[in-house]
């Protein structure tokens, strides 16, 4: 039987997935893929097979009592009681909270609450993700603050590594209209382009100026969905909410000098000052 949710139901299916959203991040090794969730009453599960040992290990919750379950080696096969869904659901943040500090930090997670947008350090993969939710879009475009490097003592490093970070969109859902390439956007006739500064920002080439060279080690994946109902929400007959749903990447090179490349801004994270393109010559941003 499929399940369909009742209203008190709601948030116990908002918690399921959240929790295999946030499973799969903490223990790839487990939950190597994304399934979609599925919905069989009471359960709502997702399902990741195991191609070399032919089995299938499937992770959920059971609506009745809001328990979080496990099914399939190496947890037997009858529902393995992990706990209630609060409790994992904090199991779960301190594994995610783990996993950053136990390197470096790149970004910047103190808003991580506000904004909704998390960065997950895992090996050399650095995956900035919204874990499914549409949120609302950050005030300056940045999904990846760069973090300062600081000496022991907690002082601003002066590395005098410059490091070069070129982002891209790698995929896009724009729901009610048809793009025609990547990052286009919908022509709507009688109104100029209303993301088109929008989605530069994260399709574009940012220099650090004082960077860790450690920064090129990693790999930048981005998986967001933006809620821009606020922005252009206004457009006669464009259906309500309003979401964007993209997918990219960055990747880190060093360079002998930011204001000798073609980086569309320039940033010193020593000093704080910023630099933005313009007609080829770097003028200031701030």
């Amino acid at each position: 039987m499929v399940l369909s949710p009742k209203p008190a139901q709601a948030d116990l299916v908002e918690d399921c997935i959240t929790i295999l959203n946030n499973a799969q991040l903490a223990f790839s090794e487990l939950f190597p893929i994304e399934p979609a969730t599925q919905f069989d009453e009471p359960w709502c599960y997702r399902a990741y097979p195991n191609a070399i040992t032919e089995s299938t290990l499937y992770a959920g919750i059971n609506l009745n009592d809001a328990g979080v379950y496990l099914l399939g080696p190496p947890y037997g096969d009858t529902p393995y009681f992990v706990g209630k869904t609060l409790e994992v659901k904090a199991l779960l943040s301190k594994e995610l909270a783990a996993i950053n500090t136990r390197k470096e930090a790149i970004c910047d997670t103190s808003h991580s609450d506000i904004t909704g947008i998390s960065s997950i350090l895992k090996n050399n993969k650095l995956l900035i993700t919204s874990q499914g939710a549409c949120v609302k879009p950050p005030e300056n475009n940045n999904l990846c603050e760069a973090v300062p490097p600081r000496d022991a003592n907690g002082n601003k490093l002066a590395t005098g590594v410059n490091v070069l970070i070129e982002s891209s969109i790698d995929s896009l859902v724009f729901p009610d209209f048809e793009l025609p390439t990547i990052p286009g956007l919908p022509s709507i006739p009688g109104f100029s382009n209303p993301l088109g500064s929008f989605l530069q920002g994260f399709d574009n080439q940012t220099c650090l100026v004082h960077a860790l060279e450690d920064m090129t080690k990693y790999t930048i994946e981005t998986d967001i969905c933006m809620d821009m109902t606020d922005t252009i929400g206004y457009i006669p007959r464009i259906k309500h909410p309003v979401t964007i749903e993209f997918k990219g990447q960055s990747l880190s090179t060093v360079v002998d000098d930011c204001f000798l490349t073609d980086a569309d801004s320039i940033t010193n994270l020593l000093t704080g000052q910023a630099w933005k393109n313009q007609a080829g010559s770097f003028v200031p941003a701030n």
